[in-house]
């Protein structure tokens, strides 16, 4: 409510001039205009209500009296939130409450992994393991040196948990930690160090491996390898660092080949001078993090730690790849399809040769962008390069980690565990909460698309999904043959040998199968009957035979429903010209006959001869289910060749790539907190962090995943974004997410999973390949070949008041209308989950504690509905407290969540420091007095500092004049 008020556009948050004290009184408001807008609000239903709910405030320290200490009441009375004192004169400041959020450190800190060595029989670290903190690496092993691990690093955390002594902890046994593991798949171990951006480091070549590093690339040059056991290894050198300087040179604007003679003279001129090879280099990082760690006590004098990480997206060029080269194969496969089909037609053949140039264009991208880049992320401004037009601008992830301590006592030394991570985890004996929010510039290209090129292209991926449609059709029809086939199988007959196809007819373009004469099949030629007649017990397959054909009977049917769509229709309208003399119509009408006898065939020799002919009449009507489907697609590729619009495709793709990095970036974070027990968005009612994230885990395999992307997109140009945006966004409802073991541990470079993209334009499949210690943590619905459905919402709220009835008016309220029905659905299928859940309890006791912890939040949730309703639909007051409404709502729902700006700094990294505070505040205790003090040091020190820092972009070319508080 407190931001709600503040995000007013006509506020009723102000400051009073003229008060019985002689001064100003900033920030405050009148108690019954606050009572009026919480009707208007629909939050209470009388001023009674209202009344109480104000006192309740008082009572809880949130709200007070602007002068004195009077009670609640429905007057002319002035008051002021407790989090607004810290902006008056006369409110409580100083030294008391500086105390009270403390921001400890700010430093820059890389990950590196260290994969087992079986050769060494360990990670070959040694660490410090003697109080007091901090803990520093003592010894590296060649292994660990090539891991870029060299002695007196500063280890902050140990595989995502952080080292702290803040809760009374003597010491870490880390030697237990760095030996106990698994032997038959030991993790690897992921070290949290602190370190500079750039540093310079002095390298002598050997005899044989020379300095022992590769490079890459020009302007600037980055390191693609690193010998093992080399000067550059011993050294901490790591892939991905760009040179900034070779010597007294500066070498990040020079080409590859200018970088080789700089280093080649430096050596030179090293052994005129001394009479030793040597040359310093100055590198500069990449996939550094920013890590600050704020402390403060909570109202019952418990210190709590808050650990805020900025995270470049892992996935920012390597993904982008990944999909380019899945869509440059599939142009590929519908150009050989069209080139096989002989069809002449001069628009066919410029558009078979545009197909190709397409395929060909996106696998020079791809292996242009395979490999280490620098910078690791794309910093907001013009780009230069079309090849990394489809990576998003200035994609971050602010992980923001609160520790307290656990509520169980952690197990002596000498337990020993065969687990790395889950040792760390019980050796630390903290309970760490991990809350993760990404931001990012709005996705664009330089040339935007208008409403024509989306209906346009909207047209264009109809097609391709009536081709993905069909098919599945094919694939179910096929399932269902696998499955009956299985039936004949328990029947214990064995099944006929396989038929050749029936003879066809030339039916020109299409290939139409001839009916199968049904009626030398009749009950009374079955040899079987007296046997399934014997067969009526409890394990006889024949009824779920008879299940089964009820069940391919709807397929077909669905198979027959698509061929009669209107855009079938319209496809045979546009390639009339092309199949001359021939009637594609007439032949639909024949291979639906054709396809409707092929079912009445099965199910006929299901009805007398399960065993001897059904295997017979199921291949029969696959073949000609797929016969003609493969001539169906031909005719929609054709269609495709009429438009031929591969130019806004390929624009479609760039935006469209850069919404899918952010979806696999925020799916790849909060899919790794929830493996290490960290995932809790409601830990105010109590249950632990490892059920909330095992409830998580469970909730995406069988409802799929939301993804909620805040944008805060004004007018003007950025209208256009939007536009772009929600296009784009709803194309995501056609990837799924699939979680699979990681095949071997010994080339991973990060924690996070590898991504790969497989399948089409229309059913893309996005597989995450999990380390397998956490891999088999998972649910076993989650690591089924089904998958994860993809949900995308989009909420959109700019800075300013906008015209009612304006373009951009009405785009914005159509975009949160459609994405509220989707939030709406999300949440219906969110409850009885987890009604579901507390139902499946032993004992009716069990169940009825279980239901009852349940109905609070889902209370909660319900409320938080109902506003975000009253946000999109009937705004009484404009505003952008819709944005607020939205973000607690998203997190309660364990959605994963990006932020949008049109530079993916300022306004996206202010409400991302925003709703961080709001977390503190609402689930960690964080004093409301505070609440300010602590917005105003994260923004300081936090994300928003860092992404400021990163891009060279001015405020003013971002805010809007005159914003809400």
């Amino acid at each position: 409510m407190y931001c709600r008020l503040h995000g007013l556009f006509d506020p009723i948050i102000r400051d009073h001039k003229g008060s019985v004290i002689g001064g100003a009184l900033r920030n405050v408001l009148n108690a019954q205009k606050l009572i009026e807008w919480l009707l208007e609000e629909k939050d209470i239903v009388s001023r009674d209500e209202g009344v109480a709910l104000g006192r309740q405030f008082v009572a809880l320290g949130v709200l007070r009296h602007a002068t004195d200490g009077q009670d609640f009441r429905d007057t002319s009375s002035l008051y002021r939130f407790t989090a607004d004192d810290v902006l008056d004169a006369t409110g409580r400041r100083g030294t008391q409450l500086g105390r009270e959020f403390i921001a400890k450190q700010s430093q820059s800190c890389i990950t590196l992994t260290v994969p087992y060595s079986r050769e060494e029989g360990g990670y070959g670290v040694g660490l410090k393991d003697e109080p007091p903190l901090p803990v520093s690496v003592t010894s590296a092993s060649p292994h660990a040196k090539w891991c870029g691990v060299t002695e007196g690093l500063t280890v902050v955390a140990i595989n995502g948990h952080y080292l702290t002594s803040t809760f009374g902890h003597a010491h870490l046994n880390l030697s237990t930690l760095l030996t106990s593991v698994d032997l038959s798949a030991p993790p690897p171990l992921h070290l949290t160090v602190l370190s500079n951006t750039s540093e310079t480091v002095r390298l002598c070549p050997t005899p044989t491996g020379g300095l022992g590093f590769h490079i890459r690339g020009s302007s600037p040059v980055v390191i693609n390898g690193v010998d093992r056991g080399s000067a550059a290894a011993d050294a901490g050198l790591v892939c991905g660092s760009c040179i900034l300087r070779v010597g007294q040179q500066d070498v990040l604007r020079a080409s590859h080949e200018a970088v080789v003679t700089a280093i080649k003279g430096s050596l030179e001129d090293s052994m005129d001078a001394a009479g030793g090879a040597a040359v310093e280099i100055k590198v500069s990082h990449s996939n550094m993090e920013h890590l600050v760690q704020y402390e403060y006590e909570t109202g019952d004098h418990t210190h709590l730690q808050v650990y805020e990480r900025t995270i470049e997206s892992p996935y920012a060029f390597s993904l982008p790849a990944e999909l380019l080269k899945t869509l440059g194969s599939e142009a590929g496969g519908v150009a050989n399809d069209l080139e096989h089909s002989g069809v002449s037609a001069s628009h066919v053949t410029k558009y078979i040769s545009d197909l190709r140039n397409l395929a060909k264009t996106y696998n020079k991208t791809q292996r242009l962008l395979q490999g280490p880049r620098f910078p690791s992320y794309k910093p907001f401004g013009p780009t230069h390069s079309s090849t990394i037009e489809a990576c998003p601008f200035n994609l971050h992830t602010s992980l923001m980690e609160v520790l307290s301590p656990s509520s169980s006592r952690p197990p002596p030394p000498s337990t020993s565990s065969t687990d790395a991570e889950d040792s760390c985890s019980a050796v630390v004996g903290v309970d760490t909460t991990s809350y993760l929010i990404s931001t990012m510039a709005c996705p664009c290209v330089p040339h935007l698309l208008s409403k024509s090129d989306i209906s346009s292209l909207e047209e264009c991926l109809g097609r391709y999904d009536m081709m993905q449609d069909m098919k599945n059709h094919v694939t179910g029809l096929k399932e269902a043959q696998r499955v009956l086939q299985g039936f004949v199988d328990d029947l214990g007959v064995c099944p006929a040998p396989e038929e050749s196809p029936p003879p066809t007819e030339s039916a020109g373009l299409l290939t139409v199968p001839s009916p199968p004469a049904s009626d030398d099949l009749t009950p009374s030629s079955s040899p079987t009957l007296s046997r399934r007649a014997r067969l009526s017990s409890f394990s006889n397959p024949l009824p779920s035979i008879n299940l089964e054909l009820e069940g391919l009977e709807r397929k077909v049917e669905g198979l027959m429903g698509s061929l009669e769509s209107e855009l079938i229709s319209k496809v045979i309208s546009e390639i009339s010209d092309i199949i001359k003399n021939k009637n594609p119509a007439a032949m639909l009408k024949e291979f639906k006959d054709t396809m409707r006898g092929s079912l009445k065939h099965v199910k006929t020799a299901a009805s007398v001869s399960p065993g001897k002919k059904l295997a017979g009449a199921m291949e029969t009507l696959i073949h000609n289910a797929t016969t003609y489907t493969q001539e169906v697609l031909l005719l929609i590729s054709l269609s495709l060749a009429a438009c031929n619009n591969l130019t806004l495709l390929q624009t479609h793709d760039k935006l469209f790539s850069q919404c899918l990095v952010a979806l696999a970036t925020g799916f790849s974070h909060q899919l790794l907190a929830a493996t290490r027990g960290q995932l809790n968005p409601e830990p105010e009612y109590g249950v632990s962090n490892e059920d909330i994230s095992s409830a998580w885990l469970q909730l995406v395999a069988s409802k799929g995943v939301l993804f909620h992307i805040e944008s805060l997109l004004s007018e003007g140009q950025e209208i256009k974004l939007l536009q772009d945006l929600d296009f784009v966004a709803r194309q995501l409802k056609s990837v799924s997410l699939h979680v699979v073991a990681m095949e071997t541990t010994m080339e991973v470079k990060d924690p996070y999973p590898k991504v790969s993209v497989s399948g089409s334009r229309s059913a893309l499949r996005l597989t995450f390949a999990l380390q397998p210690h956490l891999f088999h943590s998972l649910p076993a619905s989650l690591t089924s070949s089904r998958g994860v459905k993809v949900h995308p919402v989009l909420l959109n709220k700019g800075l300013l008041d906008i015209l009612e009835n304006s373009e951009a008016y009405l785009l914005e309220k159509a975009v949160n209308t459609a994405s509220l029905q989707t939030i709406r659905s999300y949440y219906r299928q969110l409850r009885s989950f987890r009604l579901g859940r507390s139902v499946h309890r032993q004992t009716s006791e069990e169940k009825a504690l279980a239901i009852s912890e349940t109905a609070q939040p889902l209370h909660a949730l319900e409320l938080l509905t109902q506003q975000l309703e009253v946000a999109v639909r009937e705004p009484t007051r404009p505003g952008i407290g819709l944005l607020t409404v939205a973000a607690e709502l998203a997190t309660r729902m364990g959605a994963v969540r990006v932020c949008v700006c049109d530079t993916g700094v300022f306004r996206s990294g202010l409400a991302c420091s925003l709703e961080q505070v709001m977390i503190l505040v609402r689930s960690h205790q964080l004093p409301m007095r505070s609440m300010r003090l602590a917005l105003d040091s994260i923004r300081k020190k936090g994300t928003f500092g860092e992404l400021i820092g990163k891009n060279r972009v001015e405020i003013s070319q971002s805010l809007p004049q005159n914003p809400p508080q």
